[in-house]
């Protein structure tokens, strides 16, 4: 086997033994092995189409047959590859936290040198709040089932460990915060600011009080506040 296509190997062993180990914590079935590119390429694409269906429709009211179909596969295949909708909701949320992770390590590479904590706090919601909105079916299929299944919650509560971890040391490496502040002083702020963005992103399009208007920059400066950081 040639090196580049031992080391491809290797990395999805690596990550399926990753997903396995996941589903296996949280007390659910994993999705069934993959034994050739093929059946891989199958997963692949009902995770793909997993996150758009449910995006769009929602958990409770997205069926396997709709998922089948956006992947252009039969809903025997679904059942080839997952055990039910909810087996694939278990791997759709690692994968979710795997390339938001990395979306957000890409993120504060780019950001600007020039920017304020507050600059990069508010860019920051601003980007997760547009992840939100565009799979916003996702996040409240997430809630939905958080309410009967908590093994629900822990792929989420790990997003939000990388994620401040990520911002910690960018903000240490900047020297934008005091020695005094620690990861999980980081953590609590990010993590609540996202929370408060996850609430008025179910709740567009509903009834809602009528000064009831998202503000990110104050987002940003109460995570601010809380790290004590001088805007």
């Amino acid at each position: 086997m040639q090196p580049t296509a031992k080391l491809r190997t290797e990395k999805r062993t690596a990550a399926s033994r990753r997903r396995r180990d996941s589903a296996r914590s949280r007390g659910l079935r994993e999705p069934l092995p993959a034994l050739q590119d093929r059946s891989r390429d199958k997963r692949d694409r009902l995770i793909e189409a997993g996150l758009e269906v449910f995006g769009a429709l929602g958990y409770e009211a997205a069926r396997v047959a709709d998922i089948a179909r956006a992947a252009d596969l039969s809903v025997g295949v679904f059942y080839q590859r997952f055990r039910d909708k909810r087996a694939l909701f278990a791997a759709l949320e690692d994968e979710f936290v795997a390339r938001t992770t990395e979306r957000t390590a890409l993120f504060l590479q780019k950001a600007g040198a020039s920017w304020s904590a507050l600059d990069l706090f508010e860019a920051l919601l601003r980007a997760i709040a547009r992840v939100m909105q565009r799979y916003v079916g996702f996040f409240r299929g997430f809630v939905s089932l958080a309410h009967r299944d908590g093994s629900v919650v822990a792929p989420g509560l790990e997003l939000d460990r990388r994620n401040a971890a990520a911002l910690f040391r960018h903000l240490v490496a900047r020297e934008l915060i005091g020695a005094d502040v620690r990861e999980r002083d980081v953590l609590f702020a990010l993590a609540s600011a996202s929370k408060v963005l996850l609430v008025f992103t179910l709740l567009r399009g509903e009834r809602r009080p009528a000064d009831a208007r998202l503000d990110v920059r104050e987002l940003a400066r109460m995570m601010a506040a809380y790290l004590r950081i001088n805007p």
